[in-house]
């Protein structure tokens, strides 16, 4: 299975590209996704982040209060990277499982935001990164999690910035508000069946 990653910075709008992507029949595995599953309660991560934290990050009902969690690793860099050092291995495992299950269809989409920065770009064969004005980004980040605009230039920071990301992309998807998304998606599914093809 000829295996694409799609890359981009928080809030550069990953969730929606990778919908386009699923409504043309592709199988999309979404990171973000299985790192929540992880931290539900009595999962994997779960465990081991009430162990290190403690009860302050929980809320009534035992779930992680992400919020709390968040404000947590962006304030205290060395809590960031010890979360990371934990769930990365977790979700890349869980992720090629889910890459081994998928039984058909031209290519599998792997959605990934720090797909540089913790060497997924090993597990695919062609690396999308969505290319976002950063004053769109911030924009969406803020409206989307409700959060002051110090903590969102934060985790914006906390990635690698932009242009880094491009680089080192096999393809680009411009992604700012007047863009015909859907057209561009279609351009480069066709595109990528092609080379799907090719390396068979």
């Amino acid at each position: 299975m000829f295996r694409v990653g799609l890359t981009g910075g928080i809030a550069s709008g990953k969730s929606t590209i990778s919908r386009l992507f699923s409504d043309l029949g592709i199988t999309v595995i979404d990171t973000d996704i299985i790192s929540h599953q992880l931290m539900q309660i009595n999962q994997a991560a779960y465990i081991q982040a009430k162990q290190h934290f403690g009860i302050d990050i929980l809320n009534e009902d035992g779930s992680i209060q992400r919020s709390i969690l968040r404000q947590i690793i962006f304030d205290q860099p060395q809590q960031k990277e010890w979360l990371e050092k934990m769930i990365h291995p977790l979700i890349r495992q869980e992720t090629v499982e889910q890459i081994n299950n998928v039984a058909s269809g031209d290519y599998v989409l792997i959605v990934v935001p720090l797909m540089f920065e913790t060497g997924f770009n090993q597990l695919v064969d062609h690396v999308i990164a969505i290319d976002c004005p950063a004053e769109t980004q911030l924009k969406r980040l803020l409206e989307r999690d409700k959060i002051d605009s110090q903590l969102s230039q934060k985790m914006i920071a906390a990635q690698m910035d932009n242009q880094s990301r491009l680089s080192k992309a096999d393809s680009i998807l411009q992604n700012s508000d007047n863009r015909n998304r859907r057209q561009d998606v279609l351009q480069i599914h066709l595109k990528l069946i092609k080379l799907a093809q090719h390396s068979t």
